[in-house]
């Protein structure tokens, strides 16, 4: 019952009646609303100190009710809300019905009787509820280990428990009821993780729950962009569908499927534009990619060239340094970023900060939702690659994933075509129309902003590179010039285990021991430059021995270094080594095809699509392995034609008169 209240026992924190709440009183009947308002109107004049005693025999109401009615009016919920004018509706419901008496078994033949039966248990015997709501927040029953998350099947059995423990026998509630106050306990326990969502949510419903539910609490993010470049997401997300590689040998091309690739996105907060993008062929980027794709955003992006026919006339945006001279050479004022091991290397944090201009932010761990935006567009990317026939679609039990793997390869789903797609489909997502920009494209809304002149916004260009620094784009490191004056060996730079020398070099005796600097391209480290402590530049040194003769990546080389510490690989006498190691997996990924073995060919043929990525496509040639020769010669196949040196997928299967596949479909 509801205690009853006066204007002198009224608290004085709750007894300004005209901050109470107002409920809605469109749904009630006219007599009710009249009702409503009369009783409205002897509280407001009794709660200001005036005399009510006429306006009581009006209203048909005694003093005692009157105290009643203000009681319900100033009852707080279990939110910690207080009612307000809402505990005088009329059916409205302020406390909880409570039970005196624990329930005991009732006659067999009759209905109900066990309302309120799960509150007076709670009541009489605390320590059940002090108990049973402890196993529901940590998922520990007493000193027990914490289980992985707590069911209702197993809080009932608890429960059962408990009261067991407390002394409650066969004919007292829940054990004299037919499913043992199991309907009762569910929604006790439904209530309970309501009240307490923000501990148990990671538990019961995942991390990614956990996350969103950080989402849409009212409060507003501190980082909001006000301007275009104002503030920059940066993320990776691996792309849900398999490819294909086309991989030449003497007897057609042979395609082989890659695993899924990895595309890394850059996007401008306000206008919600793609500003730059990197695909990658390995499962995880580094440091390098992260580099590069900010490099990509900071100058002017240069289109794709279609490999597949048709692809340029789908193409209707395109990228803002594309379209737009005046973002062209810009900067941003914040980057976000999460803490992925890549984003805290050194290179990211220096490298970036300096050449880009802007604050990095990291965000807290594990909370993606600190970078809305390109989540956002990584999904609406997923929607339009899961219409692809070797999608994975969204999970496990998706039926989009039978056969994806195959699919790839039946239907010539390959690496170049792959990225022709990936760019069409970046490029048309800048004329698309986001729900947060009123009405214009990512590209109509940034050139607005550039045109009008009233709305002050000046482009961030970048300054002209200072005179001798390097691109954002390569990495630097620091070593030691090697060589020995008494042994007469000449000055040389030893990286990643391998000789670098040139002629200006060898010449440098008085290097040796010196430290230098290297600028190193990792897509590209056939060839490095040397630059001095003091900033002299001193000139290109070039991959000597078995390492010479073809450009190949950082990431190549240590594939190489890993199958020759292996065993798997030989190194041979005047025999490039980068090419013998894409010949021979170019083999393995053929070969493993046939057999079926699944991991070894995504394996090999994800190595040969990054390698394929950045241009370096090998021709078929038998390679050394383990227990060849290191002087074996390579041996042309006999009944192999000629084939040219290629560079993609379409020019493998032109080389070798094979139709390549020209249907693709595009993303509408």
């Amino acid at each position: 019952m509801t205690a009853r209240v006066t204007r002198r026992t009224i608290a004085t924190e709750v007894a300004n009646c005209a901050d109470w709440a107002m409920p809605d009183l469109s749904s009630l009947t006219e007599s009710r609303r009249a009702r409503f308002l009369e009783i409205h109107d002897v509280i407001v004049s009794y709660l200001a100190g005036e005399k009510v005693g006429l306006q009581l025999r009006l209203a048909r109401l005694s003093y005692a009710e009157l105290g009643r009615r203000i009681g319900r009016c100033v009852t707080f919920d279990d939110g910690g809300r207080m009612l307000g004018w809402f505990g005088l509706l009329p059916g409205a419901r302020v406390t909880a019905y409570k039970r005196k008496d624990v329930a005991s078994a009732r006659d067999a033949l009759s209905q109900g009787g066990y309302s309120g039966a799960l509150g007076a248990i709670f009541r009489t015997y605390p320590t059940i509820e002090t108990r049973l709501s402890q196993y529901l927040l940590t998922a520990r029953r007493d000193h027990a280990l914490p289980e992985s998350r707590v069911a209702m099947k197993d809080a009932h059995q608890y429960f059962l428990a408990l009261c067991k423990e407390q002394g409650l026998g066969a004919s007292d509630w829940p054990f004299c009821v037919e499913h043992r106050g199991i309907r009762s306990l569910n929604k006790w326990v439904t209530g309970f993780y309501e009240r307490h969502y923000d501990a148990i949510v990671e538990r019961q419903y995942g991390t990614v729950a956990k996350v969103k539910a950080a989402t849409g609490t009212g409060q507003c993010s501190r980082l909001r962009a006000r301007m275009p470049l104002d503030i920059v997401e940066m993320d990776e997300h691996t792309l849900d569908f398999f490819a294909c590689l086309a991989i030449p040998t003497p007897k057609g091309v042979r395609y082989v499927r890659i695993r899924r690739l990895t595309i890394i996105l850059v996007v401008d907060r306000f206008s919600e534009a793609i500003l730059a993008y990197t695909v990658i062929v390995r499962r995880k980027a580094n440091a390098a990619d992260i580099v590069a794709t900010v490099a990509k955003a900071l100058g002017r992006w240069t289109p794709r060239v279609m490999s597949l026919p048709g692809f340029d006339a789908v193409r209707r945006g395109g990228l803002p340094s594309e379209l737009i001279d005046a973002l062209a050479a810009c900067g941003f004022n914040m980057l976000l970023m999460d803490n992925d091991s890549a984003h805290l290397a050194e290179a990211s944090l220096s490298r970036i900060g300096f050449m880009a201009g802007c604050a990095i932010n990291y965000g807290k761990v594990a909370h993606f939702e600190r970078r809305p935006f390109v989540e956002s567009i990584n999904h609406r990317l997923e929607i339009a690659f899961q219409r692809l026939p070797s999608s994975t679609g969204t999970g496990p039990t998706d039926p989009r994933r039978k056969g994806a793997e195959g699919k790839a390869v039946t239907y010539k789903i390959d690496l170049q075509a792959v990225l022709d797609l990936i760019d069409a489909v970046i490029a048309d997502y800048n004329t698309s129309l986001p729900t947060g920009n009123l009405g214009s494209t990512p590209l109509e809304l940034l050139q607005h902003y550039v045109e009008d002149r009233s709305i002050g916004f000046l482009p961030p260009v970048l300054p002209p590179p200072l005179p001798g620094m390097p691109p954002l784009g390569l990495m630097i490191e620091t070593v030691r010039v090697a060589g020995s004056l008494s042994r007469g060996e000449r000055p040389h730079i030893n990286f990643d285990r391998a000789r670098y020398s040139a002629s200006w070099l060898s010449e440098r005796m008085d290097l040796v021991g010196d430290l230098v600097q290297l600028h190193i391209d990792e897509d590209d480290i056939s060839g490095l430059f040397v630059v001095a402590q003091d900033g002299r530049p001193l000139g290109r040194v070039h991959a000597t021995g078995t390492w010479a003769g073809a450009s190949h990546s950082r990431e190549m080389r240590r594939l190489i270094n890993a199958e020759i510490d292996a065993g798997e690989m030989v190194r041979r006498s005047h025999a490039c080594i980068v090419s013998d190691w894409l010949a021979k997996v170019s083999k393995t990924a053929v070969a493993k095809g046939k057999k079926g073995d699944r991991l070894a060919v995504a394996e090999a043929a994800n190595q040969l699509a990054e390698a394929s990525r950045l241009g370096h496509v090998p021709e078929w040639r038998e390679p050394t392995g383990k227990g060849h020769a290191a002087t074996e010669r390579t041996q042309a196949v006999v009944s192999a034609p000629a084939v040219p040196s290629v560079k993609t997928a379409s020019e493998a299967a032109k080389a070798h008169t094979v139709a390549p596949r020209t249907r693709f479909f595009a993303i509408n």
